[in-house]
């Protein structure tokens, strides 16, 4: 019988921390949202990247409600026939005079990797205007930088595609058949000697970005991360109809100044926008959200970003549908 007794009292304990801890964690996700969008984007980037959208409904300063939000977010993407993965981990708490936020990114697509802390304090303005100020502290890769171009100052182009097992071939060109070469050109194999282009043009077009990407990629790599303090400065516009059926959301946040506390200053941002001297740039991104209720869990919405961090710049828009468990 005594057992018998405290095996209930076991239970009961159990059941009443697993209530406990069940209702924590439905509190936490009450606001979790699954949504399914149709999306289009115009990434700018340099001459030896590819780009790609990034999600902008949390790069807004401040939400809807407040406390926590939170994103866990993993893609896998091709294009062009390369893969790509995108990780982004977004951890943020809005409380009545502060904002707190974490931030993970590590974009293949567009070449966009930091990680970030963001505290600001708050300031509303009104109804529908809130300020923030404060810094965000980010450590990520070094950008602007091209190993590449260290490279050529040293090497002609095709001893990179030499070094990596490609070879050319002469052969001269005969337009008016009359005997006499008119020009020549090269066709080019590959370390196994299958032949992968025609003509230097069609090399230096189709293979050779390739070829530079994994020699800067490869080369970045061995660099250590860098670390940057920067203040930021942001304002956002937030308008909730009174039925509760429409909202609208513009934003931008701003950072005007970098403090460099971390890394290799050789490869700073700052020295390769401005040839040697240590220039400052401004790191940016501006945007709107609206969106309309169908009914009391469904509804739909669009947005648009653009940001532009460092020497990547990426806009996006996007319009989906909306449905909340609450």
């Amino acid at each position: 019988m005594k057992k018998l007794l405290l095996l209930i009292i076991a239970l009961v304990s159990f059941s009443t921390a697993d209530a406990q801890i069940t209702k924590k964690v439905k509190k936490f996700f009450k606001y979790s949202t699954f949504y399914g969008v149709a999306g289009q984007s115009q990434p700018q980037t340099n001459a030896f990247y590819d780009g790609t959208e990034i999600q902008t409904g949390l790069s807004s300063n401040i939400g809807a409600v407040k406390g926590w939000e939170y994103k866990f977010q993993w893609e896998w993407a091709r294009q062009f026939g390369n893969e790509y993965t995108r990780e982004d981990i977004f951890l943020r708490y809005l409380g009545d005079n502060f904002i707190f936020k974490l931030e993970q990114m590590q974009d293949g697509l567009a070449d966009l990797d930091y990680r970030a802390v963001d505290l600001r304090w708050r300031k509303p303005i009104g109804k529908k205007l809130n300020l923030s100020i404060g810094a965000a502290f980010r450590t990520h890769r070094p950008y602007g930088y091209l190993p590449i171009a260290d490279y050529l100052d040293d090497n002609p182009w095709w001893q990179l595609a030499y070094d990596n097992g490609y070879n050319d071939n002469y052969y001269g060109i005969d337009y008016d058949n009359d005997g006499e070469l008119d020009n020549f050109d090269f066709f080019w194999n590959d370390e196994n000697g299958e032949r992968v282009s025609d003509t230097d043009l069609d090399f230096r077009t189709n293979v050779f970005g390739g070829i530079v990407n994994d020699f800067n990629r490869e080369r970045l790599i061995q660099i250590e991360d860098l670390g940057t303090i920067s203040p930021v400065i942001g304002l956002d516009f937030y308008h909730y109809s009174q039925d509760g059926n429409n909202w609208a959301h513009i934003y931008t946040s701003v950072m005007p100044y970098h403090q460099q506390v971390m890394g290799n200053k050789d490869f700073s941002y700052g020295k390769f926008i401005s040839e040697g001297e240590d220039a400052q740039w401004t790191d940016f991104t501006i945007g709107s959200m609206t969106g309309w209720k169908i009914t009391k869990k469904l509804g739909v919405f669009a947005e648009m970003n653009y940001l532009q961090y460092w020497d990547r710049q990426v806009f996006t828009a996007k319009a989906g549908l909306n449905f909340q468990f609450r």
